[in-house]
């Protein structure tokens, strides 16, 4: 294995797990913590595959995906598998599981070291600081807004389709 796959791998593997803190679902010892690791590709395709007819998820199948596949307890235990499902689509506070994957797909709401929320203004300016630093991710966010989709279902659309929506709007003039 070449030595950069290994820093790589090295690099991930040093990361810090990353948390939110859930008020609504603690219990006597305090809020519910919820940790995860960052996204790897393979967690990507698993939260944004496509059905079997070709189709980009919906929001809220990303919405539980996400929060199935990556939410942990502080220990980095997995909290729910697929059987949770039904219970987290059906009966339980939709807006929380949304903040919870949020966090989880965007970095949304994270709590930093010392328990303290970050500020909305902070992560607006850090989204900035990232779109600004990665054009790509720009374009994305362009791209969703000419064509009426999410980031989700905008990285669900194969890479040849991207590039060609891509140079189709460079072509016409629009960013």
């Amino acid at each position: 294995m070449s030595s950069i796959l290994e820093r790589a791998k090295a690099h991930y593997a040093d990361q810090p797990r990353r948390e939110i803190t859930v008020a609504e679902w603690g219990d006597h010892d305090g809020p519910a913590i919820i940790t995860w690791s960052p996204l790897t590709v393979r967690d990507r395709e698993r939260i944004y595959a496509a059905d079997d007819k070709g189709r980009a998820p919906a929001g809220g199948i990303v919405i539980l995906r996400a929060v199935i596949i990556k939410a942990c307890d502080a220990n980095g235990a997995r909290l729910f598998d697929g059987m949770a499902e039904h219970d987290l689509r059906h009966a339980v506070d939709g807006e929380i599981v949304g903040r919870i994957a949020n966090a989880i797909l965007f970095d949304a709401g994270l709590t930093e070291a010392g328990g303290e929320s970050r500020s909305v203004t902070e992560q607006v300016d850090d989204a900035k600081k990232r779109l600004t630093a990665e054009p790509l991710r720009m374009t994305l966010h362009a791209l969703g807004v000419r064509l009426g989709k999410t980031i989700g279902e905008i990285e669900a659309i194969p890479y040849l389709e991207l590039i060609g929506w891509i140079a189709f709007f460079e072509l016409r003039g629009q960013d």
